[in-house]
């Protein structure tokens, strides 16, 4: 804007510059100068005499006036174009180097520009980066709560026990009440109507123990919502302790030692052992038959799981390794510290004894012969055990363990829901635990 101004305003003063470079001018002047040149070649000794007389008749003289003048004013002329080029050269000049100038600051100010809009992008790149990065996390987070939710919600569901297990647990609390109680009046506190000489008393606990243990294994199949071809089984592996072996008879030990099916030395561990828990057929049922009916789980077989006092203190000391035999004796052995001890296959089983066993090779050999090979053992394809605690409070131990197993694998499915089964089978093992006191009082143990 202010070049062009400048080179179209033009004032008064420069005018003559202006008039000095017409072109025409230039023309005329080379003519004249030309002819004058050429009239000064042939006519100087006039031109030259002719200026001693100006009078008006000398025609000489007046031609060399005219012929001077003429050339000063050509001189004039090619002076002052002279002057009004270089002035038109020097303001040309101005007019470059101030549009040098002016571009020269364009191209700062367009690289200026340029680098003001490459930080303001890289700023703004930052940003939407910094702005993705927290919205691709905070995506994250709820893509991982939603999954986490998701998983809850899956396990949950399939984890849920049927719709009917909560009447089941009704009905068959109402049969496990109706025989504690009908224990209760026929021995301890029997009516002037109720004659107890042709009542067995060890065989009526018995008997009402079945008829609960009936009651368990039906609830955990309605629980497992019935599945197809499966049977289940529970039974009772009761709690011998050392003193009570001890006083036993040769007879009695021998008899006990001999069904320790998984053991190296079983008289050894029978004697020098913390115990064992021994699993009675009378004190066992099954989903074959009715609850009412109550008879033994012919199916069963009778085995004594020692209890090793290292073991015990390994255990209780959170060890890597163990000598407590997996099932039962691990149950009683962590009572207090975990509610259920459960394995869906056999698979599994020895997977878990060799990450946590110390088991010989003689008595993994002997586990592995009887849940692969036994026609019995092969129908322990799952099971779970939970002790049962004593009534008798200066009693520490449990005083059995509940077995429940499975002809078919993954009983419950995972360990998530046995645990959910815990809660509702709790009412029986109370039940069960007194009625294994009124046991023991009149067996005289």
């Amino acid at each position: 804007m202010a070049m062009t101004a400048g080179a179209g305003a033009v004032g008064p003063e420069r005018h003559w510059e202006r008039i000095f470079q017409w072109p025409i001018l230039s023309y005329v002047t080379l003519v004249v100068t030309l002819w004058l040149g050429v009239y000064a070649n042939s006519h100087s000794a006039e031109l030259l005499a002719g200026l001693g007389d100006l009078s008006p008749r000398n025609a000489i003289a007046w031609r060399a006036v005219a012929f001077w003048s003429t050339a000063l004013i050509v001189a004039l002329t090619s002076v002052l174009s002279q002057v009004a080029s270089s002035r038109d050269r020097s303001r040309v000049d101005r007019l470059r180097k101030a549009a040098e100038e002016e571009l020269k600051a364009a191209i700062t100010k367009s690289q200026q520009a340029r680098e003001s809009a490459e930080i303001r992008l890289s700023e703004q790149l930052a940003a939407n980066e910094e702005s993705s990065r927290e919205a691709v996390s905070r995506q994250l987070e709820l893509t991982t709560k939603l999954q986490d939710e998701t998983t809850r919600l899956a396990q949950l569901v399939r984890t849920m026990p049927p719709e009917t297990t909560l009447p089941l647990v009704a009905d068959f609390l109402t049969v496990a009440l109706q025989e504690l109680l009908d224990v209760v009046f026929k021995l301890l506190a029997p009516d002037e109507n109720t004659s107890t000489d042709d009542v067995d008393p060890s065989e009526l606990i018995d008997r009402a123990i079945r008829r609960i243990l009936g009651c368990i294994a039906g609830l955990v199949r309605g629980f497992e919502g019935y599945r197809e071809d499966a049977v289940y089984h529970a039974n009772l592996a009761l709690y011998v302790g050392v003193g009570r072996i001890h006083a036993m008879d040769k007879a009695e030990q021998t008899a006990l030692w001999q069904r320790m099916r998984f053991s190296k030395a079983p008289e050894d561990d029978l004697l020098r052992g913390g115990g064992v828990l021994s699993i009675e057929r009378r004190l066992s049922a099954s989903t074959e038959a009715e609850v009412d009916v109550a008879p033994e789980d012919d199916g069963l077989e009778p085995l004594v799981f020692p209890i090793p006092v290292v073991g015990r203190r390994e255990l209780r000391g959170d060890k890597s390794r163990t000598l407590v035999l997996p099932g039962a004796p691990m149950a009683f052995c962590t009572a207090g510290q975990q509610e259920w001890i459960a394995f869906g296959s056999p698979d599994l089983l020895f997977e878990w004894c060799n990450e946590r066993g110390a088991y010989d090779e003689q008595v993994l050999l002997k586990m592995r012969e009887y849940f692969y090979n036994d026609p019995i053992g092969r129908t322990v394809q799952s099971f779970a055990c939970v002790s049962i605690d004593s009534l008798d409070a200066d009693d520490r131990d449990p005083i059995a363990v509940l077995n429940i197993h499975c002809n078919v694998p993954h009983m419950f499915k995972a360990r998530q829901p046995a645990q959910h089964l815990v809660p509702l089978l709790q009412p029986f093992n109370s039940i069960l635990a007194h009625l294994l006191g009124y046991r023991e009082t009149v067996q005289g143990v």
